[in-house]
Formats: C-alpha cells, sequence, structure tokens
C-alpha cells in the first residue's frame, strides 16, 4: 500500500494459502495471484506450464517503471521439489517426487527413520527454489541492466527442526533453527558483503528497505530502520523480560482461542463456511487444515 500510494507498479505472485487475497494481503497490490511461482508439484500432481513465466512478463513489462514485486513460495515449506529437483540428491529411493505428503505424514507420526529421506527433500526444494525463482529473477534483472539500480531482498518466514531437539518441522518451539531465518538485500544503499549479527524482526523489513527507496515509512509502523545510525538494539525478550513474555504468550493464547471461536465450527479441523471452497482445498493441500 506505501509504495503504490508513492507512484510504483506493484504486483504480487504468491503461493496462496495465508497469502491469499481473503486474508487482505492484496491490498496495495495491483495484481495479485495464487499460483505458486517455484512450485511445479502439487498434492503429488505435476503442474502444467512453467510457473516464473507470468513474473518474468510482468517484470519485462514494467522495466521502465519504479516498481515492487513481491513472489513468495511454498516449494520449500511444503518439502515439495519436482523429480528433476529431486534427482540432484542422494538417492531416496523408493521415493519419489510425488512422495512428499506421504512423507510428512509418516514422519509426523512417528517413523523418524524417514526423517534422512525428507530433509533431502528439503534440500532438494531450496535448490529448486533458489535457482528457478531467485536465480531467474537475479538473471532477468541483469538481462534488463536492472540489477545495479534495484533492491532486492530475500526472507523466510520460519526455518524447520530435524530432531536437532527431538522435534520435528516448526510451528511450537523457539529453538535457533526455526527462528534465525535469512534476511538478504543487495541493491542501492546497502554494503557489498555486510553482514549483521544483532537481534532483527520481520517487523523490520519494511521499515529497513522503504528509506532505502527515498520512502518514508508511516509512523503506526513499528520496525526499525536496520541501517540507520540512531538503531537501537532490540532486546531480547525472552532472556531479558522473561515476565513479560509470559503475559505476551497468555495475551496470544487468548487471541488465538477468539481467533478459533470465531473462524472455526465445532468440527475440528474444518474452515468457517465464510472462506470459499476453494481457499479451504488450497489451505488442505498445503497442510494447514484437514478433514
Amino acid at each position: 500500500m506505501v509504495l503504490a500510494q508513492a507512484g510504483y507498479a506493484t504486483a504480487a505472485f504468491t503461493g496462496g494459502g495465508f497469502m491469499d487475497p481473503a486474508f487482505g494481503l492484496a491490498d496495495g497490490f495491483a495484481l495479485h495471484s495464487v499460483r505458486d511461482p517455484g512450485r511445479t508439484m502439487l498434492a503429488g500432481r505435476e503442474l502444467p506450464g512453467d510457473p516464473m513465466e507470468p513474473v518474468i512478463e510482468w517484470l519485462d513489462a514494467h522495466r521502465e517503471l519504479p516498481f515492487f514485486l513481491f513472489v513468495q513460495t511454498y516449494v520449500v515449506h511444503d518439502y515439495a521439489p519436482d523429480a528433476a529437483a529431486l534427482a540432484q540428491e542422494e538417492s531416496v529411493a523408493p521415493w519419489q517426487a510425488k512422495d512428499a505428503a506421504a512423507l510428512v505424514v509418516r514422519l509426523g507420526a512417528g517413523e523418524v527413520e524417514l526423517a534422512p529421506v525428507l530433509r533431502r527433500f528439503y534440500r532438494a526444494a531450496l535448490r529448486q527454489a533458489d535457482a528457478r525463482v531467485v536465480g531467474r529473477l537475479l538473471e532477468r534483472l541483469a538481462e534488463l541492466q536492472l540489477d545495479d539500480s534495484t533492491v532486492v531482498a530475500l526472507v523466510s518466514d520460519h526455518g524447520d527442526e530435524w530432531l536437532e531437539h527431538d522435534g520435528l518441522f516448526h510451528g511450537s518451539e523457539l529453538w535457533s533453527e526455526l527462528v534465525r531465518v535469512p534476511f538478504l538485500v543487495r541493491g542501492p544503499g546497502f554494503e557489498r558483503g555486510a553482514v549483521r549479527d544483532d537481534v532483527a524482526s520481520h517487523v523490520d523489513v519494511a521499515t529497513t528497505l522503504l528509506p532505502a527507496l527515498g520512502v518514508a515509512p508511516p509512523a503506526a509502523m513499528r520496525g526499525r530502520d536496520l541501517l540507520a545510525e540512531s538503531c537501537e538494539p532490540r532486546p531480547q525478550l525472552a532472556t531479558q523480560e522473561p515476565e513479560r513474555l509470559a503475559q505476551m504468550v497468555r495475551w496470544l493464547d487468548a487471541a488465538l482461542a477468539d481467533c478459533a471461536a470465531a473462524a472455526l465450527p465445532a468440527e475440528p479441523g474444518r474452515l468457517d463456511a465464510a472462506v470459499d471452497e476453494r481457499l479451504r482445498q488450497q489451505l488442505e493441500e498445503l497442510g494447514y487444515t484437514g478433514d
């Protein structure tokens, strides 16, 4: 919304799910697609066409304008590489690319001997996203001679746990494997090769990128500009303010309970009728709901 109001052309290419417009995440985007740009497999089926083609076409069409292009994929989240990407990993026989969802279910049910296999799926999905999403974007920017004038940021929402602490996947713990995620930036105003080791948060992403574009963040944004000389270190709440953290956990639990009561009927795993059938099926395929 902020960049749209500043005159930028805007588009979002996402995998849907909780990035669906139904959750308010299309605000400010002139175009919002829910065809995952990194995914070539879904529910064990190969998807037709090149999922990145619409992204590249949009970039080409807006090359002469200031633009904000948001690209998101679930291919790593769902350990869903295609056969070509999986073939670059150590053998996972007899498992095939179409078996990713079944592996998740069986590993989650306690078949821990399958963890090394699914982790190879994970690595293959990372390689696929790196080459076919990030790599293709960077290559096209270079071909359009926009690489030196475009700020590019890469960020993830969470990591995964692979039995390092007797847990799997994500969503219930706060180990470093889960909360230490990449925030990589290149472009004008960002020093090449510089590394920050202080604590940052997702709320700092927009408030760091906007000033680099000459756009002032709205006062309501709570993040910090990580490049500003006045940037104060972010306290590590869990170690410095345990009582406040405990209070926040109670508030969050109560808020989640209220949301669940408002959004979910008594039958477990079923979304409210206000969420349409298309989105419900998509969330189920991503592993967020169940019958």
